[in-house]
């Protein structure tokens, strides 16, 4: 085994051991240190995806991911951390959630299968539905939400808004119409294979 290949498997290895400390590593007041090990995660699972990608590719676009989960630990790994979306963690953490939204901007602007895999999850929709809070098309009247932002401080929102920019600009939908959205059908987003 080639030293650069051991290197990638222990980086990977030791994030998936380390999988349940990475919501205190990502959303921790200490800026320059969580943008430092936001950098070594992100790179990390990078060169796994560009090592894996034609398989990695395989799998996502063979199968509905957001049903059926993966059983592969980067593809798991990736699940977990949108969860921080999904789970409110993300939004009790408001003043502290620049890494993690840089995370995603940063994961976003890495390839097509990063591109591919955002899509399979509806990144799309999680962002803004994060983003509205209460305001949110997907709000259910009584679900609990945290309130994010005060008359004093805002959240800082540049990697959110930076990652739905990314994903915009790279998803393809003039083939669905009205007619598939009385029809309850999805639009179909396909790549360009232009990552910028």
């Amino acid at each position: 085994m080639k030293m650069k290949d051991c290197l990638l498997e222990q980086s990977i290895e030791f994030l998936i051991k380390i999988k349940s400390n990475l919501m205190e590593i990502l959303f921790s007041n200490e800026e320059g240190s969580n943008l430092a090990y936001k950098n070594f995660i992100v790179e990390s699972i990078n060169i796994y995806l560009k090592t894996n990608g034609k398989a990695l590719s395989e799998e996502i676009s063979g199968k509905n991911i957001q049903e059926n989960p993966s059983k592969n630990p980067v593809l798991d790994l990736l699940d977990y951390i949108i969860s921080f979306l999904t789970n409110n963690e993300a939004a009790k953490n408001w003043t502290k959630i620049a890494a993690y939204l840089e995370f995603w901007d940063s994961f976003a602007k890495s390839g097509d299968v990063q591109l591919e895999y955002l899509y399979s999850k509806e990144m799309i929709a999680k962002l803004i539905d994060f983003f509205l809070m209460k305001e949110s098309p997907f709000y259910k009247a009584g679900e609990n939400r945290y309130e994010m932002g005060n008359r004093l401080v805002n959240p800082k929102f540049a990697g959110l808004i930076s990652t739905l920019s990314t994903l915009i600009r790279h998803s393809f939908t003039e083939t669905w119409n009205e007619e598939d959205h009385s029809k309850g059908l999805k639009p179909h987003t396909l790549l360009e294979g232009k990552v910028r």
